[in-house]
């Protein structure tokens, strides 16, 4: 199960910072298969495997912020450019492919090792990046500057701008962030599984931003949880797998899924309204104190 949830896990770290803007990239599994595919075959082609790999994290970033440009300069919700960025990667990455597998066939390379390896022979190398990339991307969320500009623009644009955070500055490196988390996934797949087959990436919108809104990321935007999102992950894994051990059809996981994130966005709606009526009141009772 580790390993199964790290990809889409490293995945949902990224679109927590998104979702804390009030934006939405459904281009995420495109992004993470079509990088699989161009890193896959830079190595079948003999390129080193450690450049290749980095080159699969720099393409995922330039693809991340190509839709925050894109989303900027047509000055469109970022969810509108990525319905349109959804079929262009993929197709990409089937003209790359020739809509085959990709198989890499020479592994004797360090970082096959490495990304092969199990850490204290339990953890896959894919989940102990997972678990190393929820504690520093916790801390950049909420324990530095761009952190902060990121809640703040999420929470209110306007007030944002006129307190000079430069906020399509940020939504940029924010975009440019989540390409390079898909980027992350989708080399660190091509290393465990040494092979990408075209149906790899397929889905992975629904349980990464489902990740991210049951671990308690408002949808609207203005608050975001790293760890949160790190026991949403933890809760879409049971479900998939409850069910299986169940003996549950497959086809029952969507429909759970798909009830649990509405049960969640409800609890978000009725905690903010609670917070604003309790703000509201608050308010009240300084006006007639002052008076």
């Amino acid at each position: 199960m580790l390993r199964s949830i790290s990809f889409f896990g490293i995945m949902a770290l990224g679109m927590t910072f998104a979702l804390s803007l009030g934006e939405i990239d459904i281009s995420v599994g495109a992004i993470f298969y079509l990088v699989g595919v161009a890193t896959s075959q830079l190595m079948v082609a003999s390129v080193d495997p450690i450049v290749a790999a980095l080159l699969g994290v720099v393409l995922g970033t330039v693809l991340g912020a190509a839709n925050g440009a894109a989303s900027l300069l047509l000055g469109v919700p970022l969810i509108i450019v990525s319905l349109g960025a959804l079929p262009l990667y993929r197709g990409l990455g089937l003209i790359l492919s020739n809509a085959r597998d990709t198989v890499v066939t020479d592994t004797s390379s360090l970082f096959f090792e490495v990304t092969s390896h199990k850490l204290f022979g339990i953890l896959p190398m894919p989940a102990v990046v997972f678990l190393v990339l929820v504690v520093v991307m916790h801390i950049l969320l909420s324990r530095t500057h761009f952190g902060y500009r990121v809640q703040a623009t999420g929470s209110n644009p306007k007030a944002a701008r006129l307190a000079g955070i430069p906020v399509d500055r940020t939504r940029l490196q924010v975009s440019a962030l989540l390409g390079a988390s898909c980027g992350i996934a989708g080399v660190l797949f091509v290393g465990y599984f040494r092979a990408v087959d075209s149906s790899v990436g397929t889905g992975f919108e629904l349980p990464v931003i489902s990740a991210v809104v049951i671990g308690g990321t408002s949808i609207l935007g203005g608050s975001g949880t790293i760890l949160g999102t790190f026991i949403g992950v933890l809760i879409i894994a049971a479900i998939s797998s409850g069910i299986v051990h169940l003996g549950v059809p497959s086809t029952y996981s969507g429909f759970v899924t798909g009830a649990v994130i509405l049960v969640a966005i409800a609890l978000d709606r009725i905690v903010r309204r609670r917070q604003a009526a309790r703000l509201a009141a608050t308010r009240r009772k300084e006006r007639s104190e002052q008076t």
